[in-house]
């Protein structure tokens, strides 16, 4: 299977310039999406761009994930309804260093043949004047052209408008593919469809300015292709800025035909760039994804918590979770479709959704943090405690009810166990607390309790912190220790 079959089956082929499958399939091709530095972390929206990223290396293929070191600190208008607040070099810089971290998870930057590369855009467009920006890359675009796309039209018709400083990013984009075709031999762009645009401004830019060039490796690789093309092709042969580029309007036709339709072929290839857009992703309840009450998720740990992170992902509804299978996870056809039959005939048993969180889960936070995640997550059944930090008691417990006590109560011989189970209201009166003891129907950090006097002390506290009531199976309190 092709990595664009892969692409198809996966439903991630929203749209593709022509040619670009029979490319993929006939070389190694490479490929770039770009990452705006916006915050420090990335978030779950751009976990399909990069497991389209890091599938593309998988199959071989060349690997460019861009920072927009530059742009970033312009902003895409894009699917966006507003301008976005610019940011200063400073800030820029510091989300660099995070980001480049989180990338480091899904790509091979260490791989011997074929290592992911991380390329920040400001390299080149903090060093381009303006003079020579409008020169290289403005004059190629027409206004009507720009005004056109469905970015700079969505916009223009909001109240707010649309900045030149925002107006310009379609050429910046343009601009990145541009040097990176000449830099780094790459081919293609992908993106979300609300790219679309920008990304084939950039091929149309390369079109224009580099008909029938090659890089010195591309030229090296063509001539070791069609070792006869070199001479045939000598006296239309020339140099730009390091590339070799052919004239082919000045090739007689009897050098046509010394080359032959293969190489001529090869030639009308040479210099042209593709792009793939996937879809954007939503949730069937219309809910847009990656958005939650207490806001995105991260996937820094530190923003958004692995248990938190696993949760997300285990509450997707029904009618989401395989195309979520297909996008998130390397689980082949196979493994889709037997969780697809699952949700068909089992719903009740989420059997797809616990292995869509275990496979994300693990992929951005590793094995270690989403055992803890799991046995989290099964706190609130009765599960042990065991290994879980105060923190993540303030994540499962998030939604239960809470009251506090003082430090001072817990010392000494501290607090009588059923006057915490009537302050908390689990139960009316301290004789209906001895009896449910008496019954076995109250732990203590999800341990039964049965002594009808237990005094608790700050020794009982998790890191000092807490205490959970339970009585019965799902009524649960926290009671949290002053600081």
């Amino acid at each position: 299977m092709s990595i664009f079959e892969e692409f198809k089956w996966r439903g991630l082929l929203k749209d593709a310039t022509e040619g670009l499958e029979e490319q993929l399939t006939r070389e190694k091709t490479i490929g770039y999406i770009g990452f705006d530095p916006t915050a420090d972390s990335l978030h779950v929206g751009s976990l399909l761009p990069i497991m389209c990223l890091a599938r593309l290396q998988t199959f071989g293929h060349g690997a460019l994930a861009i920072i927009g070191g530059g742009t970033g600190m312009i902003g895409d208008p894009s699917g966006k309804t507003q301008e976005r607040q610019l940011l200063t070099h400073e800030k820029v810089e510091e989300n660099l260093r995070g980001i480049k971290g989180q990338l480091s998870r899904f790509l091979d930057f260490e791989d011997a043949d074929n290592p992911a590369q991380i390329i920040n855009n400001a390299d080149w467009l903090g060093e381009i004047t303006l003079i020579d920006f409008l020169r290289d890359a403005g004059k190629h675009f027409t206004i009507n052209y720009m005004l056109s796309k469905e970015s700079a039209k969505r916009r223009l018709e909001q109240e707010s408008g649309l900045s030149f400083t925002e107006f310009s990013y379609m050429l910046l984009q343009a601009y990145d593919f541009l040097v990176l075709f000449d830099r780094y031999d790459c081919t293609l762009q992908l993106g979300g469809s609300d790219q679309w645009g920008n990304i084939t401004a950039g091929a149309e830019l390369i079109r224009k300015l580099r008909p029938m060039s090659f890089s010195p490796a591309q030229w090296d690789a063509f001539v070791e292709r069609h070792p006869h093309a070199q001479e045939v092709l000598a006296p239309v042969l020339s140099e730009k800025d390091g590339r070799k580029v052919v004239d082919f309007e000045k090739l007689a036709q009897e050098q046509r035909e010394a080359l032959g339709d293969e190489v001529l072929g090869a030639l009308h290839r040479q210099g042209r760039a593709h792009g793939m857009v996937f879809p954007l992703v939503t949730t069937s309840a219309g809910i847009k994804f990656g958005k939650t009450e207490a806001g995105a998720v991260w996937l820094d740990a530190n923003r958004t918590s692995p248990y938190n992170f696993y949760q997300f992902w285990l509450k997707t509804d029904d009618r989401d979770v395989i195309k979520y299978l297909k996008y998130f996870t390397w689980l082949d056809q196979e493994e889709v479709a037997t969780y697809e039959k699952q949700v068909e005939e089992e719903p009740h048993k989420r059997s797809a959704q616990k292995r869509l969180a275990e496979e994300v889960t693990r992929i951005v936070h590793g094995e270690d943090l989403l055992q803890r995640a799991i046995s989290a997550s099964k706190v609130l059944f009765g599960g042990e405690l065991d290994n879980l930090s105060a923190d993540d008691i303030v994540d499962i417990f998030s939604d239960v009810p809470s009251n506090e006590v003082t430090p001072a109560a817990l010392e000494g011989e501290g607090i009588a166990l059923v006057d915490l189970l009537e302050q908390s209201g689990l139960v009316k009166s301290k004789g209906e607390g001895r009896r449910s003891i008496k019954g076995g129907g109250v732990y203590l950090n999800n341990q039964r309790v049965e002594d009808g006097q237990k005094m608790v002390t700050s020794e009982d506290a998790i890191e000092g912190r807490f205490l959970i009531l339970r009585k019965g199976k799902k009524k649960y309190h926290l009671v949290r220790v002053q600081a």
